[in-house]
């Protein structure tokens, strides 16, 4: 009491100086004094609070473990499984010891996100694909504690079921360079008009004979099969009417002057590149050689002669959607025999020009159209012959789809 008495006395006297000071030096200063007055009290407040906490926080706080609670128990790793004592560990784990010593954990609380994971597994269809819950996924059984998230199995990836191709993603757009070339038949008609004129000269006789037709008509029917798009063979016939006029320059009449011709042949073609092509023929067709019957009378004879031949064919100049080129052949005429003489060796030249009209992919001829000449050296064993043609004709395609590779 005496000391609060005395603490009480001395504030007074402090107060009582103080008024002195402001009343003798002014407010201004009396101010600051109580301000740094107010300063000191706060800073000695919190000196004697802070000593108070350091206090409290050395006492060790008494723990108690409930009684009916039990440990949470994790499973065992692998690196943690070993129970002999090491120089860290001098005492097993699995030993009575260990367990004395060990500390009591607290009962661990479950992650609302486990207990959630824990529920029964459900299916959900979305969009005709299976998902499961990560409770199934994970295979945990409510009735254990849940592992350390770091000891849970990796959740294996979802599998998709595939999806249904469409119409449009099994058949992707076909373009000129993805699609195969099909191998296709081809039906090829060809009519032609011709005008011709033979030149004969008995070897006896030495008398000389001018025919002249007053028209060639020929109608040539052919069946290629493409095999590739640089390759064709084909298979082909014609058949033919020739009328000649009366002999020219001569006393003698002419029996016949009409003659029914036909032929049969087979033919190769290969595109040697974009602009040039090569063909091959071999045919058996009835050739026409002029004989003096008396000396009156000339006859014309129709003979079947085997030939081989070879042509070739050449792009001059494309003017969309024609094309323009040439071309030239040989032909080797094999000898041959009738009843009245033979026929000796003898050759075929020709050349001409085309206009080719191409459809719409530029490659394939619709139509074409050709202008040739062709002369013929042939002669028998009792007259020397020659011939010339001038043929005009039209080729006509047909293609016919087979559905073959």
């Amino acid at each position: 009491m005496l000391q609060h008495r005395g603490a009480g006395l001395i504030l007074r006297v402090k107060a009582t100086e103080m008024v002195k000071v402001m009343d003798s030096k002014g407010t201004k200063r009396s101010l600051w004094l109580l301000a740094i007055l107010v300063v000191l009290a706060a800073g000695a407040y919190v000196v004697q609070r802070a000593d108070t906490l350091s206090q409290i926080a050395q006492k060790p706080l008494p723990t108690k473990v409930p009684e009916n609670s039990a440990p949470a128990t994790f499973p065992a790793s692998p690196e943690f499984s070993t129970s002999e004592p090491t120089k860290e560990n001098p005492v097993s784990q699995n030993s009575p010891a260990h367990e004395s010593l060990a500390p009591q954990p607290r009962p661990v609380r479950r992650p609302a996100s486990v207990e959630v994971a824990q529920k029964p597994a459900r299916e959900v269809s979305l969009d005709h694909t299976k998902v499961r819950s990560v409770a199934s996924v994970m295979n945990l059984d409510p009735a254990t504690p849940p592992a350390p998230p770091s000891l849970l199995p990796a959740a294996p990836a979802l599998a998709e079921e595939p999806v249904a191709e469409t119409a449009h993603a099994k058949a992707p757009a076909a373009t000129n360079e993805t699609k195969k070339f099909a191998r296709h038949g081809k039906v090829i008609i060809t009519p032609e008009y011709a005008l011709a004129t033979i030149f004969s000269k008995d070897r006896n006789t030495h008398d000389t004979a001018t025919l002249a037709s007053k028209y060639w008509l020929v109608v040539k029917a052919q069946y290629a099969q493409v095999w590739s798009s640089r390759f064709r063979t084909s298979l082909y016939l014609k058949l033919g009417l020739v009328d000649f006029e009366a002999p020219l320059a001569s006393t003698k009449s002419l029996t016949n002057t009409k003659k029914f011709l036909s032929g049969l042949g087979v033919d190769a073609q290969y595109h040697w590149n974009e602009h040039n092509r090569v063909a091959a023929h071999l045919e058996v067709a009835k050739e026409l050689f002029v004989r003096g019957k008396n000396t009156q009378q000339d006859t014309v004879d129709a003979i079947n002669v085997t030939s081989f031949g070879v042509r070739s064919e050449h792009d001059l100049a494309h003017l969309q959607p024609f094309l323009i080129g040439a071309t030239a052949a040989y032909v080797a005429k094999l000898p041959a025999a009738s009843s009245a003489y033979d026929v000796k060796f003898g050759n075929e030249f020709g050349a001409g020009i085309y206009l080719d009209h191409l459809a719409r992919d530029q490659k394939t001829s619709r139509f074409r159209t050709d202008l040739g000449a062709a002369y013929r050296m042939q002669s028998t064993s009792i007259s020397t012959q020659s011939e010339m043609r001038l043929s005009l004709g039209l080729r006509l395609n047909f293609d016919i789809d087979e559905g073959g590779e």
